[in-house]
């Protein structure tokens, strides 16, 4: 059985009329987290964050047509790949004088690209102790404090980290409703007017934020860019579907604009 080692986190950007998913099943069957956009708004609010590894789009497109790729091939530092037959060559001459240097006519040749794209680190998220931070679970978590002497760290032994919470009785039962949020966290701290953010459910759960229903993809995937105010913002996520499943998340973001 064909299996990879990793998932990586890819944006789409495909048109609303377009019927051939063929690229995106590929990779949604080998493990990747595919979100399919017909927008590139969505993408440029993302591409400065932990999420996408990878954006792919059609190359005979709007996408490609316009300045839509040049204007994330400046502030994207991943890998961006043109997926799709091009019957004309000045279209790849074009998409290579805008800097994109990665082709697939495939989904074969998609995969191969996609497998071997490195990860991206969030630029939101600067962690001067990393090494003591993403220690194994196994293992406690070091305290940094302020020493004695001006600019010197010591280091104090707590408790465990990322303990894994045991199963709860809807989950074990299939009552609960499977939502997944990422790009967000509680009691954050942030110099933006928006927070962008992403999740995955199942695909016919209804999905609102703070009230207001958003799109669910396909593959159960949600792209959500929340405009703040400035001070503390409450967001709440809640889902349901319709074998009466519910899930519920909450934020509270703080958002530094003066």
């Amino acid at each position: 059985m064909d299996t990879i080692k990793r998932t990586v986190r890819v944006i789409s950007l495909r048109p609303e009329q377009a019927n051939d998913d063929s690229f995106e099943n590929a990779l949604q069957n080998a493990g990747h987290k595919v979100t399919v956009l017909s927008s590139t708004e969505p993408a440029f609010s993302l591409v400065n964050s932990s999420w996408p590894d990878v954006v792919m789009f059609d190359p005979v497109s709007q996408f490609g047509m316009s300045g839509s790729i040049q204007r994330l091939r400046s502030s994207f530092d991943g890998l961006i790949v043109a997926a799709g037959h091009i019957p004309d060559p000045t279209i790849t001459s074009m998409l290579e004088e805008l800097g994109i240097v990665n082709f697939a006519e495939s989904a074969a040749k998609l995969r191969v690209l996609v497998d071997n794209a490195p990860f991206r680190k969030s630029v939101d998220v600067i962690d001067p102790y990393e090494a003591v931070t993403s220690a194994p679970e196994t293992s406690e978590v070091a305290e940094v404090v302020p020493a004695a002497e001006p600019g010197a760290r010591q280091l104090l032994l707590t408790e465990p980290v990322n303990p894994q919470p045991e199963p709860t009785v809807p989950e074990l039962s299939g009552e609960f409703l499977p939502v997944e949020i990422d790009g967000i966290e509680d009691r954050a701290v942030i110099e933006k007017t928006a927070a962008a953010f992403w999740g995955d459910t199942t695909p016919d759960a209804f999905v609102t934020v703070n009230g207001e229903p958003i799109v669910v993809s396909e593959y159960g995937a949600f792209v959500v860019d929340y405009p703040l105010d400035d001070g503390a913002n409450f967001i709440e996520v809640l889902a349901s579907d319709f074998q009466g499943r519910t899930a519920r998340k909450s934020f509270t973001v703080v958002s530094l604009q003066s």
